[in-house]
């Protein structure tokens, strides 16, 4: 690289000619300045105004430290190698880029586009992936630890594959998607923290059963929006059944996670049999309503001989009905809550000699 060559001023020229430049200049240490680099990417300009087109542009092995990135478009880049730490790049456009073996610590990827992104290897510790798109994006290898996970977009091309978890020297953890690493971390390096997570699900989880049929789904999505908004969580089984696990055994453990349950009777032909796996392997309130016009199964005269199942069927007419009224269900299931563990509290084994019997 000649003394005389202002990278900021090859830049100006477009992504073609700092292309050539950089093919021309390989194996030298760069660093674009970040007074220069703000005023760039912040508005599409150079600081004496020319527009600086950036998609497909070449920032391999760069060091782009603290650079301010933010909502550019930086589509096909080539960043592979290059150094993002404490960067911006919130809103960034970075679809189909390249960032295999980046180090992108502390990085804030707010809002930022990376479908169809090369993440393989990439070092993501502590990064912000608040609301970020990571569809079809192959993150293989990438360290993920610290990261802040809310609201990313993947779908079912998106490679989340041998997912790390490392800080520095600490043991090496492999995880198989961004959502579990939280759960995992808990599991294997702080049990309190474990006992706290599973204590808050206890404490505002609900079970919601019924028939999932697009119309009966329907209403179960309102009752859990109503849930939602009340600090609760709904907790459904309308995914595929668990590896290792059968339906029944998969309704029972998310049972015994969860503080009391909701039941829609209406045309749910497999609720008696859940509902009889649930009664006689956990201690749990349960609540039962059905869509008027419509009966109970016979079933449920035995169901409602468990303490805590309350032998009321509460009918509703409409959807909006019921959601009105969701609030009293669940007032009427946390006094069933509140009978039940004073009860438990008092339970206490006696010890006789067999000549007191």
């Amino acid at each position: 690289m000649m003394e005389k060559d202002n990278p900021i001023d090859i830049l100006h020229q477009g992504v073609d000619a700092w292309n050539e430049w950089r093919l021309q200049n390989q194996g030298q240490s760069l660093q674009l300045p970040n007074e220069n680099l703000q005023g760039l990417f912040q508005t599409g300009l150079a600081i004496k105004g020319f527009t600086a087109p950036l998609s497909g542009v070449n920032f391999s092995n760069m060091n782009l430290r603290g650079a301010f990135i933010e909502s550019a478009d930086l589509s096909y880049a080539n960043f592979s190698g290059a150094d993002l730490s404490e960067a911006i790049l919130n809103g960034a456009d970075m679809s189909h880029a390249d960032l295999s073996d980046t180090t992108m610590v502390d990085t804030n990827l707010k809002g930022a586009m990376l479908d169809n992104a090369n993440l393989q290897g990439a070092n993501l510790m502590r990064s912000t992936l608040v609301q970020t798109s990571l569809q079809g994006a192959d993150l293989r290898g990438c360290n993920i630890y610290g990261v802040s996970v809310w609201g990313v977009k993947i779908d079912e091309h998106t490679n989340q594959s041998n997912l790390l978890i490392q800080n520095y020297n600490e043991p090496l953890i492999r995880v198989p998607s961004l959502e579990m690493a939280q759960l995992i971390y808990l599991l294997l390096d702080d049990r309190t923290k474990l006992r706290e997570l599973l204590c808050g699900i206890g404490e505002r989880g609900v079970l919601i059963l019924g028939r999932f049929e697009p119309k009966r789904k329907d209403i179960l999505d309102a009752v859990a929006d109503v849930l939602t908004t009340t600090g609760y969580l709904p907790i459904m089984f309308d995914f595929d059944e668990i590896p290792g696990r059968n339906y029944t055994e998969t309704i029972v453990l998310l049972a015994g996670m969860s503080k009391f349950i909701i039941a829609d009777l209406t045309e749910a032909k497999s609720l008696p049999q859940e509902a009889q796996a649930i009664t006689s392997q956990i201690d749990i309130p349960f609540m039962s309503i059905i869509e008027q016009g419509h009966d109970a199964w016979s079933m449920m005269k035995d169901i409602v001989q468990n303490r805590y199942v309350d032998s009321r069927i509460i009918s509703y007419q409409s959807k909006e009905m019921l959601v009105a009224r969701v609030p009293l269900l669940v007032e009427i299931a946390e006094q069933n809550v509140e009978i039940m563990r004073q009860e438990k509290a008092q339970s206490e084994l006696t010890q006789v000699s067999i000549e007191e019997i």
